[in-house]
């Protein structure tokens, strides 16, 4: 695979595993439907596969999903695909021709799209004889010299792991490649090309404004308008102060800026008063606002969009008050103060991995947490009902939950009836869900490199009904009582 120019991390992974003869299959999960930046451009991920990945060293590379069945990037002068093969696209004819290829080809790559679709997950019984036979297929792909041999590969795209039938992820001849959200380098390629005329700053300031989305989304928010001439305000301000003082000047500017809508300002002034020598400034730096309403824009889309990823499973919180409006609990404010100014000081080892609020009922332990949450001035969301009766919704529910935490940086996540929304996991009538969902979040919230980053806030009135573990230190390590 190519070399010759800088890769991302996973496509780097990618490329060194499949060198050292790790395996000849490979799933690319995660953030897949996102684009990539590549000199100057931004492609889709399998338009990266076979533009810049494997371009330069494959004979042969093919696409196929579904819904538009296989089509050839690129193809040797040896190899002729019949014109059956490229007209069907059900996976119980396509894939055993593929076989065909992949066993007789040499250097020949294979992409399959939408892999949940082709090999999804279910228990064998009550599947579909063509998906039972696509996952066999696939399966043995996997332990086959002669696709080896053909120094070969083959690539299956999907977003969630969980998706995919469990024969092919457990499989150790099937390597596994997480594509992750992009990091503040990746994010401030993709904002210094959405808009070139951005200063290092901007790109800085922006990079870390765009946290938590992905490359397709920030070039959507930060590109620039198309070009187009002042709104109706600003262009009856510059003629107001062309024409000068005067009692029906509003009047008549209101009227020219109408008449005016396509022109420049040059054209304006030829037009209005061109002998004005001195013109009075606009009030507001065009710039300057421009740079406001992108801020703006940015927070609300950002807002937005991580919402509607996560299915309403979480809401961006926006406190409107501080300590200041809460009355009483001196010691507990002046303990969350000394919190809230070690995170704003970057002094992460000052910093819990989380806080417990116990207490009562009707105590303020959700009033005196988003207070908390303004105090801090980060980003804040609370976590909302992510149970699911589906089996296995509920932790791919929680996953989603988590990568879009981890994606957005600093953040206070607040988790109000603590005890409800994890469980116990001496529960056994959910058939382990439970269990399996706190031992996820203990994995989670003992992760040292997240201290000062993300801080767990869980509230609750029976905290003997939580976790004995999610309690001890390193976890909820600081336990305020509400009485």
């Amino acid at each position: 695979m190519s070399d010759q120019r800088t890769l991302p991390v996973w496509a780097d992974d990618l490329r060194r595993r499949y060198l050292r003869g790790e395996a000849s299959m490979f799933i690319v999960h995660g953030n897949v439907y996102d684009s990539i930046v590549d000199q100057r451009r931004l492609i889709g991920l399998t338009d990266y596969l076979t533009d810049v990945l494997l371009k330069e060293t494959r004979e042969t590379i093919a696409v196929y999903n579904l819904a538009t069945g296989i089509r050839f990037t690129k193809q040797s002068s040896s190899f002729t695909s019949s014109e059956e093969l490229l007209l069907s696209s059900g996976k119980e004819r396509v894939l055993p021709a593929i076989e065909r290829m992949l066993i007789q080809g040499r250097r020949m790559a294979v992409i399959l799209e939408y892999a949940e679709a082709i090999a999804p997950a279910g228990d064998p019984a009550f599947q579909a004889d063509a998906d039972r036979a696509a996952i066999v297929t696939l399966h043995r792909w996997s332990f086959l010299p002669e696709i080896e041999r053909g120094d070969n590969v083959v690539i299956l795209v999907a977003e969630n792991l969980t998706d995919l039938a469990p024969k092919l992820v457990s499989n150790p001849k099937v390597a596994i490649i997480a594509v992750p959200m992009p990091d503040r380098t990746s994010r401030r390629a993709v904002v210094g090309f959405a808009d070139p005329r951005l200063g290092e700053k901007d790109v800085d300031r922006y990079a870390e404004m765009t946290a938590g989305l992905k490359a397709i989304q920030i070039a959507s928010v930060v590109a620039p308008p198309p070009p187009a001439e002042d709104d109706a305000a600003s262009r009856q301000r510059y003629i107001a102060s062309l024409l000068g003082a005067g009692g029906d000047v509003p009047e008549r500017a209101s009227k020219l800026a109408t008449l005016t809508a396509t022109l420049s300002r040059d054209e304006i002034k030829r037009l209005v008063a061109p002998t004005a020598t001195a013109v009075v400034a606009i009030e507001e730096d065009p710039t300057e606002r421009a740079r406001r309403e992108v801020d703006r824009l940015i927070t609300r889309r950002k807002r937005e969009i991580l919402e509607r990823e996560c299915f309403g499973l979480v809401e961006f919180v926006e406190p409107a008050h501080g300590f200041e409006v809460v009355g009483g609990m001196d010691e507990i404010k002046k303990d969350l103060l000394v919190i809230a100014d070690s995170i704003r000081e970057g002094r992460t080892s000052r910093v819990p991995m989380g806080l417990l609020f116990t207490g009562p009922m009707g105590t303020g332990k959700t009033f005196v947490a988003e207070a908390f949450a303004k105090e801090c001035g980060l980003p804040t969301i609370k976590l909302k009902n992510f149970r699911s009766k589906w089996v296995g919704a509920t932790e791919g529910n929680l996953e989603k939950i988590l990568n879009v935490i981890r994606a957005i940086g600093q953040v206070i996540v607040i988790i109000d009836e603590g005890d409800r929304a994890f469980g116990s996991s001496e529960d056994e009538n959910d058939g382990g869900t439970s269990s399996r969902v706190i031992a996820r979040i203990k994995e989670f919230m003992s992760d040292t490199s997240n201290r000062g980053r993300i801080l767990f806030v869980v509230m609750t009135n029976r905290p003997d009904k939580l976790d004995v573990d999610l309690k001890r230190a390193g976890r909820l390590d600081r336990k305020i009582p509400f009485l």
